[in-house]
């Protein structure tokens, strides 16, 4: 009998925690990253992409989207491959159904960060400096 009644209380708090904290915070759920008026104005990678003009679908279909999924020559020299760090667009060619890729977000010119060789006269691990 106590068990029940310290069980049912449990059960309570945990209710009224979940009940704050959705009505505190204007979350749209527990999943989802967006905050309620601007994730509806704007795109989740907004800060990320541009927005376009007027968003919608694109003209993009099954026979055309697949072009944009990047494919290199197998065994080559140059060490790419289609594991791409920086995409131009969020877009990469597997998106179901292929008419929402490239119709929301605007393609943007990607530059990959340079980065400087390490000194010389260094304590190294791999390719960085240790302290």
């Amino acid at each position: 009998m106590k068990s029940s009644i310290v069980l049912n209380s449990i059960l309570l708090v945990f209710a009224v925690l979940g009940i704050m904290s959705i009505l505190l915070r204007y979350k749209e759920s527990f999943l989802s990253p967006g905050m309620y008026p601007s994730s509806d104005e704007q795109g989740i990678l907004a800060g990320e992409y541009q927005m376009q003009p007027n968003p919608g679908l694109s003209s993009y279909n099954s026979t055309t989207a697949w072009e944009l999924y990047p494919s290199y020559a197998v065994g080559s020299y140059a060490q790419i491959t289609n594991n791409k760090k920086y995409w131009e667009s969020p877009c990469n060619g597997l998106s179901t159904p292929p008419d929402m890729c490239g119709g929301i977000y605007q393609q943007k010119t990607v530059t990959a960060p340079t980065q400087s060789p390490p000194e010389s006269d260094c304590r190294r691990v791999n390719y960085y400096c240790y302290d």
